[in-house]
């Protein structure tokens, strides 16, 4: 029951050769490194499109932040800033309300730290 160790392998070059220590200890540190250069890629490509939706809400919070126009024959212009997990966004907003006090109409945009740009139209009857 005891084990034999074969020494003094030469490196393999045929693929039904054997293999020596030496090459799979580099064959395994290549691989390491070659999934560890994915992972960097992976991770970095997630931080940017977690950026892009920090962005992306950050706006949202903006629009949502615009006040808007409610006495009958109104206009407003309004401004307002949205942050969200360390970006950060400006909107502008525009909106009237008819003279009947019936309809309401809003145009809004933003643009973000991500360099993003959005805008949104809304029409509104009330009774």
């Amino acid at each position: 029951g005891g084990t034999t160790r074969i020494g003094n392998v030469s490196a393999a070059v045929n693929d039904t050769d054997a293999v020596n220590y030496a090459q799979l200890k580099r064959s395994v540190e290549e691989a390491n490194t070659y999934t560890d250069q994915k992972m960097g890629e992976m991770n970095s490509k997630i931080k940017g499109v977690e950026n892009k939706m920090s962005g992306g809400i950050a706006s949202a919070m903006a629009m949502a932040g615009l006040p808007q126009a409610y006495a009958p024959g109104a206009n407003m212009t309004s401004i307002a800033g949205g942050t969200f997990n360390g970006e950060s966004a400006v909107a502008i907003g525009v909106s009237m309300v008819s003279e009947s006090g019936g309809w309401v109409y809003k145009l809004q945009g933003t643009s973000n730290s991500q360099g993003d740009y959005s805008a949104a139209i809304g029409a509104g009857f009330q009774w």
